[in-house]
């Protein structure tokens, strides 16, 4: 607590004198109610002084209970007297509201039980996208893609919230949070929930499988393989699949290797085919480079799991010894890992190295083939280091709903997929036309997915191409693999335009990304910002900075959605774009502020959050 006291006052001197003048000789403070005034003596203007205070004010607040605020007149400092009629007006407000509290809910003050934990409110919302592939009116395919999704929200779910969880109390930290629940309690009600999901999934999978089977659509298990189609996947699997793959002989190794999170293992038992007392479990992890789901040559529509052909094919690449058992697992680890970017001197070789601890830090989930023997998950956990506090789920279906997805994209069946939606062309902008030609005739509002998000790949290659353009800004949160817009940057800067591009390195699971598109658009001349310590920047801006005929001119597109050309066709989004010379100015300042050359002005058009 004195080390916060401490960081509140500091930060409120450091406000006293921004413009660093030592202008602020002479100070009283006076404080009435909830309000400490700071009267300065022969100060004119505090109005940079107050906005300062205001952007870092919140720890003082939440310390001592109080708010700052600067004066340069006793005139603006309220008399004991008006201060405590201030103080009863205020207190009958809060009597009002508590008695309406207590009218409605018949309690004397707000039951913790009324408020939903945020990480199993995160669960409930995951159980809503998993009753979609449980609705029988959804088309099979569409629901086998939402099982695909609510497999893969799982994942991060352990990778986050239940890492943060566990955080917590190993940090000693169990108060409980605001819905009444510590985290001890939270894990324990998270691992009944996930268990209950798993069985739902599972109920769902073999469901759509079994329906999609009548639509020439299946995935063949192991046990029922013809001997033609044994033939063919064999032949396959040594042609196409074992040159890639690294068996590991886990008792033989020493020290063990790290296993990869997120990554199937199949675990094959293996004994002497001549002294079954001599065992071995050999770990074949499935590298992402190869499919999970592989079509079985010559049908079409048949698919085999990759794990099956690897049980199958254990003679091929364990020669001489004999299959015991074989199963699956998969660990999940903790990828919880905290960039303090005000404590380090390059945050994107922070970040880089941030993103390959993820890959030692300790599983918080390990997912199981079920049927799996006893001494055949003693020897998983101790190759996977999962210890006391990571969660085992024994899973019904086969590991890793997620990989159906790759079902989903199968050309033809569009009769078990939703009617396509193709996004129209925004109105204002027909094909062809110049975006600048465009914006400066009207505003236009683009409703993704919609409408066509082509305009602002357009606007784009216009800025980056036309000789009139001086400079481009962006903020950049997400973006394609092979994003056109990182392309078009690039041919900006080589075009000799004064591109300044902020990436957000700190965009969750997307940080070595944004940290590769960094480095090419350094390399091509872009001006490459992290944005504001201590703060993700989730502004989606493009300003756009021309001289035409003797004149600075501005245009604007701003978004709820990111720079992103795919995910623009599926998420719902709003994006505007407009010359209108107020916002275009707040927008210049907007940029400003993050690049460090502005403290926080006044904005006619925009509000930024938080008030810097």
């Amino acid at each position: 607590m004195t080390i916060s006291k401490l960081a509140a006052i500091l930060r409120v001197a450091d406000s006293f004198d921004r413009l660093k003048l030592a202008a602020i000789r002479e100070t009283t403070f006076h404080r009435r109610g909830d309000t400490l005034y700071v009267l300065v003596e022969g100060a004119s203007d505090l109005s940079l002084e107050n906005r300062a205070v205001t952007a870092v004010g919140d720890l003082f607040e939440n310390v001592f209970g109080m708010r700052i605020r600067f004066t340069s007149s006793s005139d603006e400092i309220p008399p004991v007297n008006e201060e405590k009629s201030f103080e009863a007006v205020e207190h009958l407000t809060r009597q009002v509201s508590l008695d309406v509290m207590r009218e409605r809910t018949g309690m004397d003050k707000p039951d913790p039980g009324a408020l939903i934990n945020r990480d199993l409110s995160w669960l409930d919302f995951n159980g809503r996208v998993l009753a979609e592939a449980e609705n029988e009116e959804v088309p099979l395919l569409e629901r086998l893609r939402f099982l695909s999704i609510s497999s893969r929200n799982l994942d991060e779910f352990f990778m986050i919230r239940v890492a943060g969880l566990i955080q917590r109390l190993e940090a000693g930290l169990t108060a409980a949070d605001s819905s009444g629940m510590p985290p001890d309690e939270v894990l324990a009600e998270a691992r009944k929930r996930v268990a209950a999901a798993i069985a739902r999934q599972a109920a769902a999978c073999r469901s759509i499988l079994e329906k999609l089977s009548g639509c020439r659509i299946r995935i063949v298990p192991r046990d029922r393989w013809s001997p033609d189609q044994r033939k063919r996947l064999r032949e396959s699997f040594r042609a196409e699949i074992a040159p890639i793959l690294t068996p590991l002989a886990m008792g033989r190794l020493d020290p063990p290797p790290i296993l990869q999170g997120l990554t199937i293992h199949v675990a094959l038992r293996l004994g002497m085919e001549r002294d079954d007392s001599e065992e071995d479990v050999v770990l074949v992890p499935l590298p992402a480079q190869i499919p999970r789901l592989i079509r079985i040559p010559g049908e079409a529509g048949a698919f085999a799991l990759l794990e099956d052909m690897v049980a199958d094919s254990h003679g091929f690449l364990c020669p001489g010894l004999e299959l015991v058992e074989s199963a699956c697992f998969r660990i999940t680890r903790d990828a919880d890992v905290a960039v303090h970017d005000d404590e380090v001197t390059d945050l994107l070789q922070e970040i880089e190295r941030a993103v390959l601890s993820r890959r030692r830090r300790r599983p918080v989930r390990v997912e199981l083939s079920a049927g799996i023997s006893e001494s055949l998950l003693e020897r998983i956990k101790q190759a996977s280091g999962s210890a006391d506090g990571c969660m085992v789920f024994e899973c019904p279906s086969f590991l890793d709903l997620g990989c159906l997805s790759e079902i989903c994209s199968i050309e033809g069946f569009d009769e078990l997929r939703f009617e396509p939606w193709p996004p129209v062309r925004p109105v204002g902008i027909p094909s062809g036309m110049n975006p600048r030609d465009a914006i400066d005739r009207r505003e236009l509002i683009m409703i993704h997915p919609y409408e066509s998000f082509d305009p602002v790949i357009e606007f784009l290659e216009w800025a980056s191409a036309d000789p009139s353009v001086l400079a481009i800004k962006q903020t950049l949160y997400r973006t394609s693999g092979d994003s056109p817009v990182i392309r078009l940057l690039e041919q900006a800067a080589m075009n000799g335009k004064a591109v300044t591009v902020l990436v957000e390195l700190r965009a969750r699971f997307d940080e070595e990304r944004n940290a590769n598109w960094a480095r090419r658009l350094e390399d091509a001349g872009c001006q490459v910002i992290y944005g504001v310590a201590g703060l993700k920047t989730h502004a989606k801006a493009l300003l756009v900075v021309s001289r035409e005929h003797g004149a600075i001119r501005r245009r604007v597109h701003l978004s709820t959605g990111n720079y992103n050309d795919r995910t623009a066709k599926v998420y719902s989004d709003i994006g505007l774009m407009t010359s209108n010379d107020s916002l275009c100015s707040d927008m210049a300042s907007f940029f400003n502020l993050l690049t460090g050359q502005s403290d926080l002005g006044s904005y006619d058009s925009v509000s930024i959050a938080p008030s810097m």
